[in-house]
């Protein structure tokens, strides 16, 4: 019986989300040294670690006829089987959809950014040779040949920057609306 395989996220994922959420630490470093303040120090500090394992805890599993992922507050098992097709779109993020058939005709949705190109193409690859008849889309069928081109193209499209413009400018004015209502 073949081992289970385990894909985890990308060492240039922990790194960027180190860096991104240094904020934190510095924050934790400026209220730890100053000894009045050592509960919130330690609080923000376990605030960083929490988010660093919250963005790098997502894993593959790849076992003979299934596929797992894992994250930090998600578990989903997959019967490859039971997956008609294989998509991959951008809304905004690119995510890997997998669309089971039979009575239930759900449609699962896994982050693929997080993950190394060549976890990805293992996980596609397993996917096509646990199920062959499965139908994958030009996207994903470029990737599961390591071809990233494609999906590039779908990130970058109109439609997903103007998603992206919209969350961001929702985002802020929902912060700056936040602080006037906590400031009044």
């Amino acid at each position: 019986m073949e081992q289970p395989v385990t894909i985890r996220v990308a060492r240039s994922t922990f790194v960027v989300f180190a860096i991104l959420f240094s904020p934190l630490l510095l924050w934790s470093v400026a209220l730890l040294w100053g000894t009045t303040r050592v509960a919130e120090g330690c609080a923000v500090s376990f605030a960083y670690v929490l988010a660093l394992f919250w963005v790098c805890s997502p894993t593959f599993e790849l076992s003979p006829g299934r596929l797992v992922y894992r994250s930090l507050l998600r578990r989903e098992a997959i019967d490859l089987n039971s997956v008609s097709d294989v998509s991959i779109r951008a809304r905004p993020a690119p995510g890997l959809e997998l669309h089971c058939s039979g009575r239930s005709g759900r449609v699962t949705t896994f982050l693929i950014k997080p993950f190394s190109r060549s976890g990805l193409v293992a996980v596609l690859r397993h996917i096509r040779a646990a199920n062959p008849v499965v139908r994958f889309d030009a996207i994903s069928d470029d990737m599961s040949r390591a071809d990233f081109r494609s999906v590039t193209r779908e990130a970058v499209a109109p439609t997903n920057l103007l998603r992206i413009a919209l969350i961001t400018g929702a985002t802020t004015f929902g912060g700056i609306l936040i602080k006037l209502l906590l400031r009044g």
